[in-house]
């Protein structure tokens, strides 16, 4: 079917909206359906977006869907069992007590505010049905449900057994049980969950996994790693990194996941600390507890022991980065590399070893937004002028690139000092030449990273050539120095947050388009002004 079929038109703006399949709510955060602001008034351009992010939910839905199907028949051979009320009250009770620790896990990590808002809908939509459901006692409603559980538990009950009709009449009031509790709790009420998961129900689920198989870590890995495909290949080795690494610190904890507790990882939170920045630790106690989740949610786990443990951080932090300052930035241009000295090689990225520094300095951007530009990232506005489009999706549909959060998706305006350094006709030549990649001499590494060695290269000519020591002065000084000068030139910081795609804090920004004017944005780039003078520079595109 078309994409179409998904778009919604919200005033001006094109939204997406696509229901989750019922099998797998429960991994989307609950979620009944993703819906967003696809950031464009033009119909065509958001039918274009709108088949690029169905074919994403496409594969998204059937990872989930092969998920479930796989999550626990591999650890629970499917018995078939003769119904009795002992049976079907435990059961019922199970129910109740995943639904109130699965909601204690999603509680614990906090919500967003969509997700917070879409639960809410969800529980008012599914609050009539189930009304209506006990008051006709119309107990077929449960049974995708019911099926699910009891083959998720290895249990296989006959349709035709005696007590089957009484099961599925428990079952519709357990799931109702359930909704109540998590309806109430969304409201804020305290509802404790010792009241429906008894402390014997975490020690009788300890004492079965350690009398059965043992799950190792590098199993869990395995888990993990099969739960999303194409998962990026930097993700791979950081959580790989930190899988060997608490094995190592606790190796009776890497044959059996089992052994592991809060102590055993707090232990290794404080290891770490002695010699790693807080920040670092506090990213690898991350992936440690994405990982040991992964055995909580497929019930490896009675609960994830490294969770909402917390990093103590010094009253005065260390500082990591230093901007640009005024006088570096006329040291970088005044360097051998504008000055007409020096011949870039393929390693520096040929074009780019001079074009990178120089959007560096007047957008702010991060290093792999720029080094990953396809040309026709380059658009114009026949109202405002050029301006640099930086996003995720390639005009090829291929994918290819990569940003670091939602808000990074943006366009910031070519200020004129690039213009008059010749960068139009830079890429005016890169279309002529038929090139897709605005640098194409950058070549993505294995992690699909283009900026990889071009950031080596850099770091080597602005330590070894232009005498840059201080090592808090990288490439992403740039980035701060231009928050510097867009605050010196009196530039709003909602407006400098959107040039440079960080979220920014206010709860208004979340409310309307997700689009930010291009008025602003362009009136914004003709009031940043440095004092830098930017030498003309014509290059061939290799």
């Amino acid at each position: 079917m078309s994409s179409e079929k998904y778009l919604e038109l919200r005033g001006s703006t094109w939204w997406f909206r696509r229901k989750v399949p019922l099998a797998v709510i429960p991994q989307f955060q609950h979620r009944k359906e993703i819906r967003h602001s696809l950031g464009t008034t033009i119909r065509s351009e958001a039918v274009k977006l709108a088949r690029l992010r169905a074919v994403e939910l496409d594969q998204a839905f059937e990872t989930a869907l092969a998920r479930e199907r796989e999550r626990l028949p591999k650890m629970k051979p499917i018995v078939p069992v003769t119904l009795t009320p002992e049976l079907i009250r435990s059961v019922c009770e199970r129910w109740i007590q995943s639904v109130v620790l699965s909601n204690d896990q999603d509680r614990e990590q906090g919500f967003a505010d969509v997700s917070y808002d879409d639960i809410a809908v969800n529980l008012q939509e599914v609050d009539p049905l189930l009304r209506e459901a006990r008051a006709r006692a119309q107990t077929e409603v449960v049974d995708p449900a019911l099926t699910t559980f009891l083959h998720l538990n290895g249990l296989q009950v006959s349709p035709g057994d005696a007590l089957y009709r009484k099961l599925r009449y428990e079952f519709l009031n357990a799931v109702s049980a359930a909704h109540e509790v998590v309806k109430r709790r969304h409201e804020g009420e305290q509802v404790p969950t010792s009241a429906y998961v008894p402390v014997e129900a975490y020690r009788s689920q300890t004492e079965a996994h350690l009398s059965g198989s043992r799950t190792s870590m590098d199993a869990l890995y395995t888990l993990w790693e099969q739960q999303v495909k194409d998962r990026p290949y930097s993700t791979l080795v950081s959580f790989n990194a930190v899988r060997k690494e608490f094995k190592a610190f606790h190796p009776e904890a890497g044959q059996d996941i089992c052994l592991i507790t809060r102590a055993m990882v707090l232990a290794y939170r404080d290891h770490l600390l002695q010699s790693l920045q807080p920040k670092t630790v506090e990213k690898k106690l991350g992936l440690l507890c994405a990982l040991l989740q992964v055995a909580t949610d497929r019930e490896l786990l009675p609960r994830n022991p490294a969770s909402r443990i917390t990093v103590p951080k010094p009253k005065v932090m260390q500082v990591s980065r230093l901007p640009y300052s005024t006088e570096d930035l006329r040291t970088i241009v005044g360097s051998a590399l504008y000055q007409g000295d020096f011949t870039p090689s393929k390693r520096s990225g040929a074009a780019a070893a001079r074009w990178i520094p120089l959007l560096g300095i007047f957008t702010g951007a991060r290093l792999e937004e720029l080094a990953q530009l396809n040309v026709s990232d380059i658009q114009h506005d026949a109202v405002y002028g050029y301006y640099i489009h930086i996003s995720d999706i390639s005009d090829d549909g291929t994918g290819n690139k990569t940003l670091k959060t939602e808000s990074s998706r943006r366009i910031v305006p070519i200020h004129a000092k690039l213009i008059d350094a010749g960068f139009i006709r830079y890429w005016q030549r890169c279309k002529a030449d038929q090139h897709s990649k605005l640098f194409p001499e950058l070549i993505p590494d294995k992690r699909g990273k283009y900026s990889a060695g071009w950031s080596k290269w850099w770091s080597q000519y602005s330590r070894d050539v232009i005498g840059m020591t201080d090592k808090r002065k990288v490439f992403h000084s740039f980035r701060h120095g231009f928050k510097d000068i867009c605050r010196e030139c009196g530039i709003g910081e909602d407006v400098h947050d959107a040039l440079t795609g960080h979220a920014g804090g206010g709860v208004g920004r979340r409310y309307g388009s997700r689009q930010f004017p291009r008025k602003a944005l362009f009136e914004a780039m003709q009031g940043f002004a440095i004092d830098v003078e930017v030498p003309i520079i014509e290059m061939m595109v290799a």
